[in-house]
C-alpha cells in the first residue's frame, strides 16, 4: 500500500515537473518565497494556499511546508486538502501532525489525495488542547488549499469518578487530544435482562484503520468484561457499533446483566497515534 501511495505522488511530481518547467524559470524572489511561512486562525476556519512553485525544490524533491497552528481552545480541527495546482486537475501527498518543535506526534506522513469522492482521502481531524502550538508539516506533489473547521469540546469526564450519566439513546460528543491518553468515561444504568448496543462515530486522523477511536463497555468496578469486543471508528470506518452479549454452555445469548445495574463506557484511543473528534450513543435491544 505504502509503496503504491508513493508511486503515485512521484509520478505526479514528475509530470509537475516537467509542465511546470516548460513555463516557468524561478526567480530568485519565487525561490525563497518557498520557505514563507503559514498559519492557521486560532479560533475560527481559516486557509491556506501552497502554490504549485513551493510544493517541491529546484532538484524536484517534495518540499516539506509547515503550517503553525496555535490553538485557542480545547477540541478539534478539521483539514480539508482540495487542488489549487494550475497544471493539474488533482494533488496528493503527506500530512504530518507536529509538536511545537516540528517534532511529528503519534503517524508520521498520512497520505492524502484529492483525486477521490470519498472524504477519508482529503479529511483529517485532530484532538487538539487550548494553548498549545502544533505545525502541520504538508508535503504535496502539486499546489494544494488547505481549509480548516474548528470546533471547542468539553474534556471533563476523565476518569470514573468523574464518569458523566449518560441516559439510553441519547447521543454525546467529545474529543481525544493528540499525544494524550487520558480516556473519558460514560456512566450507564442497564435495565434487568437487557443486551446493550454502542455505536461510536468519529472523525480521525490516520489514512487507514489502524488509528482510531474505541469504545469498551466495563464493569461497575471500571474493569472491562473478558469476553467483550470493542467497537471503535476511524477515517476509514467513521461509523461502528457493537451488541454486548453473555453466552452459555449452549451458545444461547442472554443480557451482560441478570439484574439491573451501573455500568460504565469508556472512551479512548485506538493507539497511541490516534485522536480526534467522536460522538456514542447506547441503548438496550
Amino acid at each position: 500500500m505504502k509503496s503504491r501511495k508513493m508511486n503515485r505522488i512521484l509520478s505526479l511530481l514528475l509530470a509537475m515537473v516537467m509542465v511546470v518547467g516548460v513555463f516557468v524559470v524561478p526567480t530568485p524572489d519565487e525561490v525563497s518565497a518557498a520557505s514563507k511561512s503559514y498559519a492557521f486562525q486560532s479560533t475560527k476556519a481559516s486557509s491556506v494556499t501552497i502554490k504549485d512553485a513551493d510544493c517541491y525544490t529546484s532538484s524536484g524533491t517534495i518540499k516539506a511546508n509547515y503550517i503553525k497552528f496555535k490553538s485557542g481552545f480545547t477540541g478539534y480541527i478539521t483539514l480539508k486538502m482540495s487542488n489549487a495546482s494550475k497544471a493539474s486537475n488533482y494533488t496528493a501527498g503527506y500530512l504530518t501532525l507536529c509538536n511545537s518543535k516540528k517534532k511529528p506526534i503519534g503517524v508520521t506522513r498520512e497520505y492524502w489525495d484529492t483525486n477521490h469522492d470519498a472524504s477519508n482521502y482529503y479529511t483529517r481531524t485532530y484532538g487538539v488542547k487550548k494553548g498549545q502550538t502544533y505545525y502541520f508539516k504538508v508535503e504535496a506533489a502539486a499546489g494544494v488549499k488547505i481549509k480548516t473547521a474548528v470546533k471547542a469540546v468539553s474534556k471533563k469526564y476523565t476518569s470514573q469518578k468523574k464518569a458523566k450519566t449518560l441516559k439510553a439513546k441519547t447521543t454525546v460528543g467529545g474529543v481525544i487530544i493528540a499525544n494524550d491518553k487520558t480516556a473519558d468515561w460514560y456512566k450507564i444504568s442497564v435495565p434487568a435482562n437487557k443486551r446493550v448496543k454502542i455505536t461510536v462515530a468519529a472523525k480521525t486522523n490516520g489514512d487507514d484503520d489502524k488509528t482510531g477511536i474505541k469504545a469498551t463497555l466495563m464493569k461497575s468496578n471500571g474493569k472491562a468484561f473478558k469476553t467483550n469486543a470493542y467497537c471503535y471508528a476511524s477515517v476509514v470506518t467513521k461509523s461502528d457499533w457493537c451488541k454486548y452479549l453473555r453466552k452459555d454452555q449452549y451458545g444461547r445469548e442472554y443480557g451482560i446483566s441478570d439484574k439491573k445495574g451501573t455500568y460504565y463506557i469508556k472512551v479512548e484511543r485506538l493507539n497511541k497515534s490516534s485522536n480526534g473528534y467522536y460522538t456514542l450513543k447506547w441503548q438496550t435491544y
